[in-house]
Formats: structure tokens, C-alpha cells, sequence
């Protein structure tokens, strides 16, 4: 496994990215930001992330996914890790998801991130189309942290 900075061809990433953040349009808004980075296994792409860098020394996971196929292995786990040291300079780490998202929920707290805040009606306000997950409206995000430093 290799998690690798991308420097160019962003726009490749695309099917991946929209597996985090279902509306193309938004992703487009921060594609072309921050660190992005490429998960391959046996010379494949099978992950990616996008990290900002914000004042005060925060990172933010801006998204991060798994192909479908590989999910459930521990890839997601593998890479927050990996992010967690290539930015072990830093003060914290953030990531946002919605409060429909059950399984994301879990899985971040299960790697040490603490709730921290939500930015109500996030979803309703940024996305046109109405998102579901596990019969839940997505309304709102979670933001988790992790301290670094």
C-alpha cells in the first residue's frame, strides 16, 4: 500500500471523490485545493483524500474515500493514520460528515476523534439535492477533531 501526494490531473479523482460528496458541483469548489492524495494497492487506485490546510494550524479531511469493492478492509482506518503522521507537525486534524451518516459517525470516533461542533443545516443550505442515508435526512455536519501535536 501507498498513500501519494497528486500533484496533477485532479479532475481523475472525480468518481472516487463522489463516493464522500455526492454533488460534483461542490466538490469542484475545492478540488483544486489544498493536499490531495492517492491510496494504490498492487499499482491500483483504490482511495483518495483531500486535506486544506486552515489558520491555527488545522488540517481538514475535506473528503476521503474507498472504492466500493475495497471498503470494510481497514483502507479508511490506513489512511487516516497515514494523514495523522504526514501532518504530525500540526496542532489537529478535522473532518466533517453528516448526521445521517451513521457509519462515519463510528468510524471517526473509533479512531479518536471527539465531536467538536455542528454546523446546523450545512446540507440543506449547500447541496440542491436532498440526501438520505440510512432512512435519515442529511441536514446537518458533525465536525470531529483529533489533536496532533
Amino acid at each position: 500500500m501507498e498513500l501519494k501526494q497528486v500533484k496533477q490531473h485532479r479532475e481523475e479523482y472525480m468518481p472516487l471523490l463522489l463516493l464522500a460528496d455526492e454533488e460534483q458541483a461542490v466538490v469542484n469548489r475545492y478540488l483544486h485545493e489544498g493536499d490531495l492524495f492517492e491510496l494504490r494497492e498492487e499499482g491500483q487506485v483504490i482511495g483518495v483524500a483531500l486535506c486544506l490546510l486552515l489558520e491555527n494550524e488545522t488540517i481538514e479531511i475535506k473528503n476521503i474515500a474507498v472504492d466500493e469493492a475495497f471498503q470494510g478492509r481497514g483502507y479508511g482506518k490506513w489512511i487516516i493514520t497515514q494523514l495523522c503522521r504526514h501532518y504530525e507537525d500540526k496542532k489537529r486534524i478535522i473532518v466533517g460528515t453528516a448526521n445521517s451518516s451513521i457509519g462515519n459517525i463510528a468510524f471517526y470516533q473509533k479512531l479518536g476523534f471527539t465531536l467538536y461542533d455542528v454546523k446546523w443545516f450545512f446540507f440543506t443550505q449547500h447541496y440542491t439535492e436532498e440526501i438520505i442515508e440510512d432512512g435519515i435526512i442529511a441536514k446537518h455536519m458533525l465536525m470531529f477533531e483529533q489533536k496532533l501535536a
